[in-house]
């Protein structure tokens, strides 16, 4: 009999699992806001807008729509295995690939290769959007 792997990630392993210099980026941006709606199969999820600091004077600020999905629908989405997805192109070149193999993400935004080069050790974790999101919803225990 084939034991089913669960899909997801809790949020504090992704945390911790997160490269140092995503988590220090990550006091730079700023959540802007927080949708809490459910995703097409119904479960809880929250759509977060963050902003990062500009890093040289005269770059714009950049906006980027982050979503966590909870894959349990009980208790909070901080307390639950997810799955995680954001625009910006860490995430989309160093961790989405690397998360799905783990059932923590999918295919959105890269093309599905394997990051040979990026992250060649296949190492999960979050960008800074994501873990500003996530630390968010941790500390307010959501």
């Amino acid at each position: 009999m084939a034991i089913e792997k669960k899909k997801g990630l809790m949020l504090k392993k992704m945390i911790h699992e997160s490269l140092i210099i995503d988590l220090n980026n990550a006091k730079d941006v700023h959540v802007l806001n927080k949708k809490f709606t459910t995703s097409a199969k119904g479960r809880h999820a929250v759509i977060g807008t963050c902003q990062s600091a500009p890093h040289k004077a005269g770059e714009k600020k950049e906006k980027w729509k982050c979503s966590i999905i909870g894959l349990e629908n009980t208790g909070p989405l901080s307390a639950q295995r997810c799955m995680v997805s954001c625009p910006c192109q860490r995430f989309t070149f160093y961790f989405e690939v690397a998360l799905t193999k783990k059932g923590a993400s999918k295919i959105k935004y890269s093309n599905g290769d394997m990051p040979h080069v990026t992250n060649p050790n296949m190492l999960t974790g979050l960008c800074k959007h994501l873990v500003a999101l996530s630390r968010d919803l941790i500390k307010a225990k959501l």
